[in-house]
């Protein structure tokens, strides 16, 4: 990763890190790029959860229920969305690393009174050390079990829109670890792309070479 950084900057491209992962903020991602330093710029990330909250201002959605571990209900509380049990505008499922049946059992109740709810992604699971460990899908999938209601709106790749930021499709390339996510949101884009075998799809072999 750090000779790859150091090549683009060399080369004077532009550089974008999309993730999905919204339970960490900018300043995590600064840190990881400072340990290969690599400087990166902040209008240069885009996370899962700024989509979600440039879309919750955009439409004066100022209050929600989530799941979501403290630093997302932070980041939330900085935007000046509160976090509502009782009535909130909007349910909104992310990463939660810190989920309880409580939290679970009133998500669904208030998705039951009719609230509509929408994900910052739909990640099945997570690609740890360990293995795969839950994500946000997975929980999305135990909801749409129990309610029988699918999110509104899913944000995070494949469902991101970069066309008000990348220009030129004809010289951008996707770099990612995620068939159903990376590869799919070039594909959404008419952007090349290229999978690298280290993360999700680490164990699989792609014979199409298209």
């Amino acid at each position: 990763a750090k000779s790859f950084l150091n090549l683009i900057k060399k080369m004077n491209k532009n550089v974008y890190f999309l993730s999905n992962n919204s339970s960490l903020t900018f300043e995590n991602f600064r840190k990881m790029f400072k340990k290969v330093k690599f400087k990166i710029k902040r209008k240069n990330v885009i996370l899962s959860s700024d989509l979600l909250i440039r879309y919750l201002k955009k439409n004066n959605i100022r209050s929600i229920y989530t799941s979501g571990n403290h630093g997302f209900i932070k980041l939330l509380k900085k935007n000046k969305i509160k976090i509502d049990e009782i009535n909130p505008q909007k349910i909104v499922i992310s990463y939660d690393n810190q989920i309880t049946y409580k939290k679970l059992k009133k998500l669904c109740e208030l998705i039951n009174k009719g609230i509509d709810f929408i994900a910052t992604h739909d990640d099945q699971f997570y690609p740890s050390k360990n293995g795969p460990i839950p994500d946000a899908g997975s929980i999305i999938k135990l909801i749409e079990h129990t309610t029988g209601v699918r999110p509104k709106k899913i944000f995070g790749k494949p469902n991101i829109d970069l066309s008000y930021i990348i220009k030129d499709r004809k010289k951008t390339i996707v770099i990612g670890d995620r068939i159903s996510k990376d590869i799919q949101f070039a594909n959404n884009s008419n952007y090349d792309s290229a999978l690298v075998l280290s993360g999700a799809e680490k164990d699989i072999r792609v014979k199409d070479k298209r």
